[in-house]
């Protein structure tokens, strides 16, 4: 009985000691009702720049309206989607929704004055594309504001700016009943009231004489 008594404290003994080299070290701090924390060393923790309400989280903002939003005053990139890798199809940022009438990535402009743009594209390869869109249905639609007059009636839905070569290209190899280009004007509801001389549904114009046209509705040049 005494060894097994014996066997029983010494046990008991090197369960102690063992507990005791595991215990963790105190850990003290202070932090921010709502701010998710950061570890400022090794035992210490202190306030992020991460602030979360219980549904969303907000970088640079306590008030955030979506998932994951990030708000800055300067006048700068907020958000830098940065893909290193040289070969592949690598992606910055990818937008993707699944709803029918969703949309992937949306870009906003809010500025009342200037030449502010909702989405901006470049390539810095000469063979590049500053944007390229493709779809299995009907490609591209850009569409105006409903109900907004146009200021000026040189102010266009669809501006390209080359400075050589061909700066709007229309493709299709459809030989049967294919369009490269098609323009067409339809005066709506909104301007049925306005009064106008008359519209072009494709009209082209260079200072070089020789090469300015006006497409009739059958087709031909003027």
């Amino acid at each position: 009985m005494k060894r097994i008594a014996v066997v029983i404290m010494m046990l008991a003994a090197a369960s102690s000691v063992a507990v005791a080299q595991i215990s963790p070290e105190a850990v003290g701090g202070t932090g921010t009702a709502n701010y998710i924390p950061l570890w400022t060393n090794s035992t210490t923790l202190g306030r992020s720049i991460l602030f979360q309400n219980g549904l969303n989280v907000g970088l640079g903002t306590t008030a955030p309206l979506a998932k994951f939003q990030v708000s800055a005053a300067t006048p700068f990139v907020t958000i830098n989607g940065l893909n290193t890798a040289t070969t592949g199809s690598t992606y910055g940022v990818l937008g993707q929704a699944n709803s029918v009438s969703g949309t992937g990535v949306y870009g906003k402009a809010v500025a009342t004055t200037g030449a502010a743009i909702g989405v901006r594209g470049l390539s810095a390869s000469p063979n590049g594309y500053a944007g390229l869109f493709t779809n299995s249905a009907q490609g591209i639609a850009i569409k105006a504001s409903d109900g907004i007059p146009v200021s000026s009636p040189l102010r266009p839905v669809i501006q390209a700016t080359s400075r050589g070569g061909v700066t709007i290209l229309g493709w299709s190899t459809d030989l049967n009943a294919g369009v490269g280009v098609a323009g067409v004007v339809n005066c709506d509801t909104y301007c049925q009231d306005q009064i106008g001389s008359g519209g072009h549904g494709m009209y082209a114009y260079s200072s070089q004489s020789y090469s300015t046209a006006l497409l009739t509705e059958s087709g031909g040049l003027l």
